[in-house]
């Protein structure tokens, strides 16, 4: 037996654990975890099928189980071993370095298998499917419903991976495979059959084609020979007349070279005056491009001359204003300063003042009071205090209007300054007007004198070309006037060409013509030879004789093939109904019901005293009285005769969902051959009464035997007797 044991479940930055928080498995332990709702009693051990398959009881996966507070670097761990081989499988999201990622480590290496779709399949090949999972080791509260709450398909889902029946599946899919294959397969050789039957009726009416092609080929080959004879005769015939006409030409036929060499002079001379004409007037226009280059380049250099004459007025003008500006800056500082000295003099006054002013109203008001204390000397007032009193307040009077006197003169004084700041700022900007005004003369003066610059230029430029065009004008004139008579000498040469050549065409007409009917004759006398010779090529009508042959052969093997491949068809038939859920898989099912109905009928009578019972089996009635494969869960409480599990309250259901997970991890731990160490339950207590509370502690405490049982509850339990109890906060 495999025994695949559990060490310890890790987790960090895990839905509420900021810290890393460590859950370690022991065997013959049952361990109570407890505390306030959420505070992280579920998460806790929702870490373990989030490690291993990436999905926690409630589906969330992801972002949703990163701790909020940090928001990244989530890591989870669980620690198992294999009989001798200890494994370790990590799993980060949003984590800095390593990503969102799985790994799987044996025996301490580095991880063999990296990444979700690779690191799944291994963890169900070495522990479980996560349908396993969640249906016999874990009781997840409010999650989904129970095995005896799914849909068919559902618990036929689940007997599959407990009975390891994929196996069968894939089976299935190969036989499956193997069927198709082999109709394919029995589909293209009755179509190749079709075929070369079809090739066969080709080959057969080809051979009766050819047999009638010889006989056909016999008779052409006669006529073919009689008709040959008559052509050449007559081709003779019309040899001799054009040899007459060919020596009656002869007579007519002139000196060709020489009157085509007078043609070439001719020619020469007009291509000898047009190359004169083109290269007269390309040097004009050089002359004149020339011209107008230098006269441009003239009238560039006096603009850059103005240019630079502007640049350096400017210059002057630019230095002059900046010394005025500055000596106005230094100006506008010296106001501004005093300015600011007399603000700090008026502040100073304006603090003396209070001060004063707080001194006259103490000083009065101790004046008024009868039988009041002297400020200054703290003594009762008496006529000579309060003479001195009013001493001290006529002097403190004085001094206030004293400081009132200085704050006068120094508020003129500051009108003295703005007004100096205001004739500065108005003088600053009538020089800055002076000078955009100079600066803008400068710049319309340059403007005007290129202007003028510029039109003499281009008057100069049209006079030039005005020049070009008139002489342009001449040199065309004087060569086409000599070249006009050339090409009327030109037009009488050709047009005697033209007679002599239409003799002379007429000869290579007459001499082609000859020569062609020699070449025909001769030609038409080598073809009757060859067809007096001819005889008829029945090499084609073997080959086909032959081919019908291996025609026949091939339709004869294909049919044996038809016959053993549906012997194949039969075969895979019988396999991929075997394979099939309803086939061998169905039969395991159902040798499986009487364990479970053993196994959930001893934990009931340890959960209830036999108060309920539960049994499968694979078959259901329909409404109209006929069964049909399905896996139905009956139950039946013998105190109240409810016998479905809607009659049944919470607590009820809860009774028979725990004996139902237990069994059917019995089933597993059986059919797998293994022993899994674990067993978590969360809030497995919900809905119970105190009996079954006690019922259920009961059994717990003897199935931790072996095995390390985690149990959650929102409150300790007092009739459970844990080993250890973590209670969080």
């Amino acid at each position: 037996m495999r025994e695949i044991t559990f060490h310890e479940v890790g987790m960090k930055n895990f839905g509420p654990y900021v810290e890393p928080m460590v859950l370690t498995f022991e065997n013959d332990k049952l361990t109570l975890i407890t505390g306030p709702n959420g505070i992280g009693k579920t998460m806790s051990l929702e870490a373990i099928p989030f490690t291993l398959y990436g999905e926690t009881c409630k589906k969330a996966r992801g972002d949703d189980v990163v701790n909020t507070r940090t928001g990244r670097n989530c890591h989870t761990w669980v620690k198992f071993s294999i009989d001798s081989d200890n494994y370790q499988i990590d799993r980060y999201h949003k984590y800095t370095k390593l990503q969102n990622t799985v790994t799987i480590s044996k025996n301490g290496e580095d991880p063999y298998m990296k990444g979700h779709r690779e690191v799944v399949p291994e963890v169900e090949k070495l522990i479980c499917s996560k349908k396993s999972f969640m249906n016999t080791l874990m009781f997840g509260q409010k999650v989904k419903d129970f095995f005896t709450d799914l849909i068919d398909s559902d618990k036929k889902e689940i007997f599959r991976k407990i009975l390891d029946l994929d196996i069968y599946t894939t089976w299935y899919k190969e036989a499956d495979a193997d069927l198709k294959a082999i109709k394919e397969s029995l589909s293209k050789i009755v179509e190749q059959i079709g075929i070369e039957r079809g090739i066969l009726s080709d080959v057969e009416f080809q051979i009766d084609i050819l047999f009638k092609q010889f006989s056909q080929f016999e008779e052409n080959k006669k006529e073919k020979v009689t008709y040959m004879k008559k052509s050449i005769e007559d081709s003779r015939r019309i040899l001799d007349n054009w040899n007459i006409e060919r020596e009656k030409l002869d007579a007519t036929e002139h000196d060709v070279e020489q009157l085509q060499s007078q043609i070439n002079d001719v020619e020469k001379q007009i291509d000898h005056h047009e190359g004169e004409k083109t290269t007269a007037m390309l040097q004009l226009s050089h002359s004149a491009s020339a011209k107008i280059s230098e006269i441009k380049e003239a009238a560039s250099k006096a603009t850059q001359t103005l240019s630079e004459k502007r640049q350096k007025t400017y210059e002057v003008l630019y230095e002059s204003n900046q010394n005025e500006m500055n000596e106005l800056e230094g100006e506008q500082n010296e106001a501004q300063e005093g300015r600011n000295e007399n603000a700090q003099k008026l502040a100073s006054l304006a603090t003396e003042k209070r001060v004063c002013q707080n001194d006259i109203d103490n000083l009065n008001n101790s004046l008024e009071i009868d039988g009041g204390v002297c400020p200054t000397c703290l003594q009762d007032i008496d006529d000579k205090c309060r003479d001195h009193l009013e001493k001290e307040v006529l002097e403190a009077i004085n001094r206030y209007a004293e400081f009132e006197r200085q704050e006068k003169s120094i508020q003129k004084s500051q009108e003295t300054y703005q007004k100096l700041l205001d004739q500065n700022a108005e003088r600053r900007y009538q020089q800055s007007k002076q000078f955009e005004g100079a600066r803008d003369s400068l710049t319309l003066d340059e403007m005007k004198e290129k202007k003028e610059i510029e039109v003499k230029v281009n008057a100069t430029i049209e006079k030039i070309n005005g020049l070009a065009r008139d002489e342009t004008l001449k040199i065309e004139r004087d060569y086409d006037e000599y070249i006009s008579k050339l090409n009327k000498k030109l037009d009488q040469l050709e047009g005697i060409k033209e007679v002599v050549f239409n003799t002379a065409e007429k000869i290579k007409e007459i001499d082609s013509t000859i020569s062609n009917l020699v070449q025909n004759i001769t030609g038409m006398e080598l073809q009757l030879k060859m067809a007096e010779e001819d005889e008829y090529d029945k090499s084609q009508l073997a080959a086909y004789q032959m081919r019908k042959q291996q025609l026949e052969l091939a339709i004869e093997e294909l049919n044996q093939g038809v016959v053993i491949l549906q012997k194949d068809e039969v075969l895979s038939t019988f396999w991929k109904a075997a394979w099939s859920p309803t086939g061998i898989p169905s039969m395991l099912i159902d040798e499986s019901i009487p364990f479970m109905n053993e196994k959930v009928s001893d934990y009931l009578d340890l959960l209830t005293n036999g108060r309920y019972i539960v049994s499968f089996d694979t078959l259901a009635a329909t409404k109209a009285g006929e069964f049909r494969d399905k896996i139905s869960v009956n139950v039946l409480d013998t105190h109240t005769r409810a016998n479905s599990r809607i009659q049944l309250s919470g607590g009820q259901t809860r009774i028979v969902d725990i004996a139902t997970i237990l069994t059917l991890g019995d089933l597993q731990s059986s059919i797998q051959d293994v022993n899994i160490n674990i067993l978590l339950f969360d809030e497995i207590f919900d809905s119970l009464d105190e009996e079954n509370i006690g019922f259920v502690s009961n059994i717990l405490s003897q199935l931790k035997v072996g095995k390390s049982i985690y149990l959650i509850s929102h409150t300790q339990v007092d009739q459970l007797e844990a080993d250890e109890i973590l209670e969080l906060k």
